[in-house]
Formats: C-alpha cells, sequence, structure tokens
C-alpha cells in the first residue's frame, strides 16, 4: 500500500497534502495503463504492449526525476518531455544518447508542486505519451 511505504512515511507532515494530491492526480490517468509503485522511490510508469517507460520518479524531498527509466525508443520520449517542459515554466528539454529528460536549469529537478501547478498539461504530456507508445513505429532505412 503506497501510504505504508518509505517514500510515503518519509515525507515531513507539510509535504503529505503535496503528495496526497499527485496521488489523486494519478488516480485520473487510470485509463492509461499508468500506474506506480512506491519504496524509496514513488515510480510512475507506463506500460503499452512489450514497452515500459518509468516516466517519473519522485524522491522523498519531491524532486522528480523525468524519465526515470524506459526501454521506449528514444523518439518516443521527444513529444512527452517537449509536451512536459512547456507546461512546467523554465523546464528545458535535454537530449542525452538513451532519452530525453526534463529538468530545470542549472543543474535542479523538477519538483512536484511545478508540475501539480499546471495538472493539465501533464496530464496532456501522458496522454501524448500513450499515444506515441501505442502507434507503431517505423524504422527508415
Amino acid at each position: 500500500m503506497v501510504t505504508q511505504s518509505a517514500w510515503y512515511t518519509g515525507l515531513h507532515v507539510m509535504r503529505r497534502p503535496l503528495a496526497n494530491s499527485f496521488l489523486s492526480f494519478l488516480l485520473t490517468l487510470s485509463g492509461l495503463d499508468v500506474s506506480w509503485s512506491a519504496n524509496k522511490v514513488l515510480i510512475v510508469r507506463m506500460v503499452v504492449g512489450e514497452l515500459t517507460v518509468r516516466f517519473f520518479g519522485v524522491q522523498p524531498d519531491l524532486a522528480v526525476q523525468v524519465p526515470w527509466a524506459s526501454n521506449a525508443p528514444k523518439q518516443n520520449l521527444r513529444e512527452f518531455a517537449e509536451f512536459l517542459a512547456a507546461g512546467i515554466p523554465g523546464a528545458v528539454v535535454r537530449e542525452t544518447p538513451k532519452v530525453w529528460n526534463v529538468d530545470l536549469p542549472p543543474e535542479r529537478t523538477v519538483s512536484l508542486a511545478s508540475m501539480l501547478n499546471r495538472p493539465d498539461e501533464v496530464k496532456k504530456a501522458i496522454q501524448v505519451l500513450h499515444a506515441r507508445l501505442s502507434r507503431p513505429i517505423f524504422a527508415i532505412k
């Protein structure tokens, strides 16, 4: 149960309302193959077919790593990252060899509060990711 996890119980009492808001937000995504688990980090993942994207890793200090991990092709994450960054003030998309990351320069991670201030934009980004994962990728030779 999430409320008994090390992640949840490790939060400072003043942060629990924010954590509750995030979990409520995730419940609104139940039709998009989104689920989560929590121990030391709350991992939000989407599984579509054979692809799994762990697109949020929420630390106990409420810093959010985007994405946490993925076995989806890199191009599937670009639109998601761009939509998410557009919805979070100051966020940028940064390309790495394997994924597209969303963070706040210089060297800051996105906060859970900044995401929850723009729930419609975050939800749209997740919907874009779901749609992208649902479409077949055709390799160009």
